[in-house]
């Protein structure tokens, strides 16, 4: 509403009035004066279907009108027309109200209008008050609607120019998701370039991979061959390695033979005539005793074992090796530059030992000390020798040597170990010329009965190879750790140190 409305309305109530005063006076003159009615009524109705057409805001079409981004933006203007779809509304009722105010003052004044024809004259001030008082409340009526329309308006341009900036922002988040698309299709097309030249050269690989495929069955075929080649070369190999080995042992023969027959002595000599000598330690079984030796015993394995015991003879001379065999702890007391003398009464070990320039002399034991002067001898060692003797010849060894020995000067006696079964099974058995195994708290008493002192006893290689019983995993029980006591001495008897020695000091 505004101020023409106002207008408006002032002069129709006044034409009211003067038609209420000339209503008795009407005549055609005044129907005459009354031919502006049908322009007004006219107007009239066209405000009226405006209001009636117009109310609506919803009905508003949104046509952005632009040739670049017309579909986003006309999206963008529907979502902000969704979101001031409460004050659209708000305002359609108001204009509908307003409509409806205006049709209902345009009926009540055809009504009045109808009514002042048969009006009495006496009514007319009433009538004439009363329309003042009803131009009154529809003057203040007008201006509150005014000011309502008109803060309505401000609402409405503020909504507008929120969407103009929102379009503002809209047009360059485009702008910038323009850019960013014709990034992302240059980036997707180099892409798609690599992935070309990638395919290609996966082309070109499966037709190299296709050549390998056919070189790679041809190199099996190869291998194959060779594997063939290897498995026939390694038979062959096995065969000559037996046979090397066999003629190996034959040469050895001949070469002991030729010792023999180049020293001048015999295999079977002149018999020791001391009653309690070694002799009787070596039957006769015909065997080659030192090939058994050979094959039995590796000369590294014993010499690398036989190391810890230099630090016993430092500095002590000269050292006696009974039984030396084939020289290996006397070539590391050469090594240390300890003097040692070896005896042995098999001809081919002295004849090897000889050869190593060893002093090694063929004969027995017994009979060498016996033929020494007392306490001259600075320490006896011996390895593997009295489980080839008999008790009362073990017991002529170890007072001899206590009587021989030098005062301070050390004997070490090896032997097997008879408290592991593991060398009852197997190493005793395996050496025809072994007579008895000697318990190690029978040599230790018999070497204090002899009057040697500071006695120590050690065990030594361990077996390998072998398979323990395993403990019984459990809770627990009593039961359960009495029988894990049981099998762990079970292998403490089984797989015991296979050897020990004990060193005894004059």
């Amino acid at each position: 509403m505004n101020d023409s409305r106002d207008f408006d309305l002032n002069h129709m109530m006044e034409r009211i009035r003067l038609k209420v005063r000339d209503q008795r006076r009407v005549t055609e003159a005044g129907s005459a004066a009354g031919s502006d009615e049908p322009g007004e009524n006219q107007q009239v109705q066209g405000d009226l279907a405006e209001l009636d057409r117009s109310y609506d805001l919803s009905r508003v079409s949104l046509d952005p009108n632009r040739r670049v981004l017309g579909w986003t933006l006309l999206t963008a203007a529907r979502l902000v027309s969704m979101l001031l779809r409460p004050i659209f509304r708000r305002q359609s009722e108001y204009n509908a109200a307003n409509t409806r105010v205006t049709a209902h003052l345009k009926t009540q004044v055809e009504l009045l209008r109808e009514q002042f024809a048969g009006i009495p004259a006496i009514a007319e001030r009433t009538l004439l008050r009363r329309l003042e008082d009803f131009q009154a409340q529809i003057q203040a009526l007008a201006r509150r609607l005014s000011r309502t329309y008109a803060d309505d308006i401000a609402m409405h341009a503020q909504a507008l120019s929120n969407l103009s900036r929102r379009m503002a922002e809209l047009e360059q988040r485009q702008a910038g998701w323009n850019e960013e698309s014709e990034r992302l299709v240059m980036l997707e097309r180099r892409q798609m370039e690599r992935l070309q030249e990638q395919e290609h050269g996966l082309r070109e690989q499966g037709q190299r991979f296709g050549s390998l495929d056919a070189r790679n069955s041809e190199l099996a075929a190869i291998v194959e061959a060779v594997r063939a080649a290897q498995s026939e070369a390694q038979a062959q190999a096995r065969t000559h390695y037996e046979e090397f080995r066999l003629t190996r042992e034959r040469v050895l023969r001949a070469e002991r033979r030729l010792r023999r027959l180049l020293s001048g002595e015999t295999v079977n000599g002149a018999a020791p005539s001391h009653e309690k000598s070694l002799a009787p330690s070596r039957p006769e079984t015909g065997m080659d005793y030192a090939g058994f030796e050979d094959h039995m015993r590796d000369s590294r394995i014993i010499k690398d074992r036989q190391r810890g015991y230099l630090k016993y003879f430092a500095g002590r001379a000269p050292v006696i090796d009974v039984g030396c065999g084939k020289g290996e702890f006397l070539e590391l007391m050469r090594e240390a530059g300890i003097e040692a003398k070896g005896l042995d009464l098999d001809l081919d070990m002295v004849l090897q030992c000889r050869e190593k320039g060893l002093d090694v002399e063929r004969c027995d034991a017994i009979d060498y000390l016996a033929g020494q002067p007392d306490g001259t001898v600075g320490g006896i060692f011996s390895a593997q020798v009295i489980e080839h003797l008999t008790s009362a010849q073990l017991s002529a060894l170890i007072t001899l040597s206590w009587r021989k020995l030098a005062p301070g000067a050390i004997m070490v006696l090896e032997t097997l170990n008879p408290e592991s079964l593991f060398v009852h099974y197997k190493w005793f058995w395996m050496d025809p010329s072994h007579v008895r195994l000697v318990h190690p708290l029978t040599l230790q008493l018999m070497l204090e009965s002899a009057g040697f002192s500071q006695l120590s006893c050690r065990l030594t290689s361990p077996p390998v190879d072998v398979f323990p019983i395993p403990p019984l995993q459990g809770n627990g029980t009593a039961a359960l750790e009495e029988f894990n006591r049981a099998t762990d001495s079970l292998n403490k008897l089984i797989y015991a140190e296979q050897e020990y020695y004990v060193v005894a000091r004059k």
